[in-house]
Protein backbone atom coordinates (compact mmCIF):
# COMPACT_ATOMS: atom_id res chain seq x y z
CA UNK A 1 0.00 0.00 0.00
CA UNK A 2 1.39 3.11 -0.60
CA UNK A 3 1.97 6.00 1.79
CA UNK A 4 -1.48 7.93 0.54
CA UNK A 5 -3.51 5.49 1.70
CA UNK A 6 -5.99 6.93 4.01
CA UNK A 7 -7.84 3.89 5.53
CA UNK A 8 -11.70 4.85 6.74
CA UNK A 9 -12.68 3.82 10.10
CA UNK A 10 -14.47 0.83 9.11
CA UNK A 11 -11.33 -0.16 7.07
CA UNK A 12 -12.97 -0.16 3.35
CA UNK A 13 -9.92 1.10 1.03
CA UNK A 14 -10.36 1.19 -2.60
CA UNK A 15 -8.34 -1.65 -4.43
CA UNK A 16 -7.33 1.14 -7.11
CA UNK A 17 -5.87 4.31 -5.87
CA UNK A 18 -6.06 3.01 -2.14
CA UNK A 19 -7.75 5.74 -0.58
CA UNK A 20 -11.02 5.64 2.11
CA UNK A 21 -14.19 4.76 0.14
CA UNK A 22 -17.62 4.21 2.64
CA UNK A 23 -19.03 0.70 2.48
CA UNK A 24 -22.18 1.10 0.55
CA UNK A 25 -19.74 3.23 -2.57
CA UNK A 26 -20.58 1.71 -5.68
CA UNK A 27 -17.15 3.64 -7.56
CA UNK A 28 -14.80 5.43 -6.03
CA UNK A 29 -15.39 8.87 -5.54
CA UNK A 30 -11.45 9.79 -6.04
CA UNK A 31 -11.07 7.44 -8.90
CA UNK A 32 -13.94 6.48 -10.35
CA UNK A 33 -13.14 2.65 -9.69
CA UNK A 34 -16.01 -0.05 -9.51
CA UNK A 35 -16.02 -1.38 -5.91
CA UNK A 36 -16.58 -4.52 -5.11
CA UNK A 37 -19.57 -6.06 -3.19
CA UNK A 38 -19.01 -6.24 0.22
CA UNK A 39 -19.21 -9.71 1.82
CA UNK A 40 -22.74 -11.14 2.97
CA UNK A 41 -22.38 -11.82 7.02
CA UNK A 42 -25.47 -13.70 7.19
CA UNK A 43 -24.68 -16.36 4.52
CA UNK A 44 -22.07 -18.40 7.03
CA UNK A 45 -24.04 -18.92 9.65
CA UNK A 46 -27.56 -19.52 7.46
CA UNK A 47 -25.04 -22.42 5.54
CA UNK A 48 -23.84 -23.31 9.31
CA UNK A 49 -27.49 -23.52 10.40
CA UNK A 50 -28.49 -25.50 7.14
CA UNK A 51 -25.70 -27.93 7.46
CA UNK A 52 -25.70 -28.86 11.21
CA UNK A 53 -29.62 -29.38 11.17
CA UNK A 54 -28.90 -32.68 9.06
CA UNK A 55 -26.94 -33.90 11.33
CA UNK A 56 -28.91 -32.47 14.46
CA UNK A 57 -27.27 -30.22 16.02
CA UNK A 58 -29.18 -26.87 15.04
CA UNK A 59 -28.08 -23.69 16.12
CA UNK A 60 -24.82 -23.65 15.17
CA UNK A 61 -24.83 -21.11 12.85
CA UNK A 62 -26.51 -18.70 15.56
CA UNK A 63 -22.97 -19.69 18.01
CA UNK A 64 -20.33 -19.16 15.16
CA UNK A 65 -21.95 -14.93 15.15
CA UNK A 66 -21.82 -14.79 18.93
CA UNK A 67 -25.41 -15.50 20.25
CA UNK A 68 -24.51 -18.48 22.10
CA UNK A 69 -28.02 -18.76 24.05
CA UNK A 70 -30.06 -18.66 20.89
CA UNK A 71 -27.83 -21.31 19.47
CA UNK A 72 -28.16 -24.10 22.81
CA UNK A 73 -32.04 -23.51 22.41
CA UNK A 74 -32.31 -24.28 18.66
CA UNK A 75 -29.86 -27.26 19.31
CA UNK A 76 -31.97 -28.30 22.81
CA UNK A 77 -35.50 -27.73 20.69
CA UNK A 78 -33.75 -30.43 17.91
CA UNK A 79 -32.04 -32.69 20.30
CA UNK A 80 -35.61 -32.82 22.31
CA UNK A 81 -37.53 -33.72 19.14
CA UNK A 82 -35.69 -35.91 18.02
CA UNK A 83 -35.53 -38.02 21.46
CA UNK A 84 -39.49 -37.49 21.34
CA UNK A 85 -39.72 -39.09 17.62
CA UNK A 86 -37.48 -41.95 18.54
CA UNK A 87 -39.36 -43.18 21.73
CA UNK A 88 -42.53 -42.91 19.57
CA UNK A 89 -40.82 -44.81 17.13
CA UNK A 90 -40.12 -47.64 19.80
CA UNK A 91 -43.15 -47.31 21.06
CA UNK A 92 -44.70 -47.86 18.10
CA UNK A 93 -42.49 -50.76 17.50
CA UNK A 94 -43.42 -52.68 20.73
CA UNK A 95 -47.10 -51.68 20.16
CA UNK A 96 -46.29 -53.44 16.55
CA UNK A 97 -45.06 -56.30 17.52
CA UNK A 98 -47.10 -56.92 20.71
CA UNK A 99 -49.87 -56.79 18.58
CA UNK A 100 -51.84 -54.20 20.01
CA UNK A 101 -52.56 -51.70 17.11
CA UNK A 102 -54.15 -48.65 18.45
CA UNK A 103 -50.79 -47.89 20.10
CA UNK A 104 -48.69 -48.51 16.69
CA UNK A 105 -51.62 -46.41 14.94
CA UNK A 106 -51.31 -43.56 17.61
CA UNK A 107 -47.48 -43.25 18.02
CA UNK A 108 -47.13 -43.36 13.92
CA UNK A 109 -49.64 -40.43 13.76
CA UNK A 110 -47.85 -38.63 16.56
CA UNK A 111 -44.18 -39.76 14.53
CA UNK A 112 -45.60 -38.27 11.43
CA UNK A 113 -45.98 -35.10 13.15
CA UNK A 114 -43.15 -34.73 14.99
CA UNK A 115 -41.09 -34.73 11.97
CA UNK A 116 -42.47 -32.02 10.64
CA UNK A 117 -41.88 -30.32 13.53
CA UNK A 118 -38.32 -30.89 13.29
CA UNK A 119 -38.26 -29.66 9.67
CA UNK A 120 -39.97 -26.56 11.20
CA UNK A 121 -37.39 -25.14 14.12
CA UNK A 122 -34.45 -26.17 11.29
CA UNK A 123 -35.73 -23.90 8.69
CA UNK A 124 -36.94 -21.53 11.82
CA UNK A 125 -33.15 -21.44 13.27
CA UNK A 126 -31.76 -20.79 9.33
CA UNK A 127 -34.00 -18.12 9.05
CA UNK A 128 -33.88 -16.57 12.54
CA UNK A 129 -30.17 -16.23 12.14
CA UNK A 130 -30.39 -14.34 9.07
CA UNK A 131 -32.85 -11.72 10.66
CA UNK A 132 -30.20 -11.79 14.25
CA UNK A 133 -27.40 -10.77 11.80
CA UNK A 134 -29.28 -8.14 9.63
CA UNK A 135 -30.64 -6.58 12.70
CA UNK A 136 -27.29 -6.21 13.92
CA UNK A 137 -26.25 -4.49 11.20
Amino acid sequence: MSLNNTESPDGNVCESCEKSVAIETEYCPHCGEEQPEPPNPTVGPMVGNGISGLFNVMGVGHMVSGHVGRGVRFMLAGWGLTIILVALWFAGLVGSLAAVPLVAIITSLLTLLTFPAYIGIWIWSIVDVKKVIEKEQ
